[in-house]
């Protein structure tokens, strides 16, 4: 419904970060999280500002945006942002969303983003709860985060670090090969560890600066 309704990629991008994930940032640091250009997400959010969908807040040197919940149609569009757990496509055909373990293990790619923690220890949520999500929902789900590509890195970490095949098979339907700028994987405010960026990070687009022997101790840890 979102892709019929927001024809625009960005705007997409841009209103489920802003509105159904709640985050906030400068628009270099938007466009890195969403995998969009400056230009185009500077174009989008002056546009989502106009239409009273974005506040525009100074920080320092850098203007931060982030959702206008002031917005009389606020409730109505994160209702289109977050749908519920089953969507009724046509008169007869069910389309079932998300939910439940799936909708969690994205909520968790979501705060990797911005806590190492949360990071060391998605291989092994993955692994353990590996027979208990729906591979096609989570992805689904994934994608409309805009978590599509941290899914398959930590997916192929599970698969590497259990010996799973499986999970490394799931992973390589996820590789966007057309994405071959770098961007840091945390948030800008998390700080940096010192540590080299980890190698299969650097392949699914991403700066991850934790070693592989860490996630190999957390997965240690907890299985």
């Amino acid at each position: 419904m979102l892709e019929y309704l927001v024809a625009s990629r960005a705007r997409r991008e841009l209103l489920l970060l802003l509105w159904a994930q709640g985050q906030k940032g400068s628009v270099s640091a938007l466009a890195r999280r969403c995998g969009l250009s400056f230009t185009a997400t500077y174009r989008e959010l002056q546009a989502m500002a106009a239409a009273g969908l974005a506040l525009a807040e100074r920080q320092g040197a850098a203007l931060e945006y982030r959702a206008d919940r002031r917005h009389p149609q606020g409730k109505t569009l994160l209702a289109l942002l977050t749908p519920t757990d089953q969507e009724v496509k046509g008169r007869d055909e069910v389309v079932v969303t998300p939910s439940g373990t799936e909708v969690a293990l994205v909520n968790r790619l979501v705060a990797s983003h911005l806590d190492r923690s949360v990071a060391l220890g998605l291989p092994a949520i993955l692994w353990r709860q590996r027979e208990e999500f729906n591979h096609g929902r989570l992805i689904r789900e994934a994608t409309r985060r805009n978590e599509r590509q941290s899914l398959g890195l930590f997916l192929q970490l599970a698969g590497q670090l259990s010996g799973d095949r499986r999970l490394t098979l799931r992973a390589s339907v996820l590789r966007d090969r057309r994405r071959t700028a770098l961007r840091p994987y945390f948030a800008p405010g998390v700080g940096a560890s010192g540590a080299q960026s980890l190698p299969l990070a650097r392949r699914w687009g991403y700066l991850l600066d934790l070693e592989l022997g860490r996630f190999a101790a957390a997965f240690g840890q907890t299985t």
